[in-house]
């Protein structure tokens, strides 16, 4: 029998009588299952690390982010745009006053859908609080109450139809915003329950929950966007 080396490869050759030529019977590669070695310590090492477990209130936190996001964004629209906010940024200018802002000077609230009420902490700055609102070029006109003379009642114009499409288009598209925002609280979620302690049963139960928590949030966003777009149409 003659051996040769080729490489790191042992080649063993045997004569044969009957074919009058060198065989190979075998060959042994040392470095093929080396690599083969290597690779399922690598495994080994990969089922022997230390699982973590799934933190169930935080995604469950982080849900509830996007869906408070998206209420608080349905919200503004559904008011036509006519949030008490926008008037808390003039400036009021009098005798007394060199353009102070008029939310020190009042607070700002919304009575209902089409009205804001503006209730002035001072008597003597009514008249510059309510000055102020008329020359602002929002096509308002405050009146006082008759509750109290230091409130101001702002009743907002009727929505135009062109306005209403508008705003219904900008809901679809916080709405999928808020979607993609979901599918990817999902996909982490899904990731860490796959890294996460306990038995495969255990996991594939933590992944139904998961799907089931998102599945339920997202018929909710559904019922809020119809709600917020059915408000709009009685504004």
């Amino acid at each position: 029998m003659l051996r040769k080396k080729i490489g790191e490869t042992a080649v063993s050759w045997r004569w044969s009588p009957e074919c009058r030529e060198l065989t190979r019977p075998f060959v042994t590669t040392p470095f093929v299952l080396g690599k083969k070695n290597k690779k399922v310590g690598r495994l080994e090492e990969a089922e022997a690390l230390p699982r973590e477990h799934f933190d169930k209130t935080s995604f469950e936190l982080g849900l509830a982010k996007v869906i408070d996001s998206l209420s608080r964004d349905l919200s503004d629209l559904k008011a036509g745009r006519q949030d008490p906010k926008i008037l808390s940024q003039l400036r009021v200018r009098s005798s007394q006053h060199d353009g102070v802002l008029l939310n020190s000077l009042a607070a700002i609230s919304q009575r209902d859908q089409r009205t804001l009420l503006v209730s002035v902490y001072d008597g003597d700055d009514v008249k510059a609080v309510q000055k102020a609102i008329q020359e602002a070029n929002l096509n308002f006109n405050p009146q006082p109450t008759a509750k109290s003379p230091l409130q101001l009642a702002i009743s907002l114009p009727r929505m135009t139809q062109e306005k209403r499409k508008e705003l219904h288009v900008q809901m679809v598209r916080r709405a999928d915003v808020a979607r993609t925002q979901l599918r990817a609280e999902r996909g982490d979620a899904m990731k860490a329950v796959k890294k996460s302690a306990g038995s495969e049963n255990e996991r594939a139960k933590l992944e139904k929950e998961v799907t089931a928590i998102v599945e339920k949030l997202n018929k909710n966003l559904e019922q809020s966007l119809e709600a917020a777009q059915q408000a709009v149409m009685s504004i």
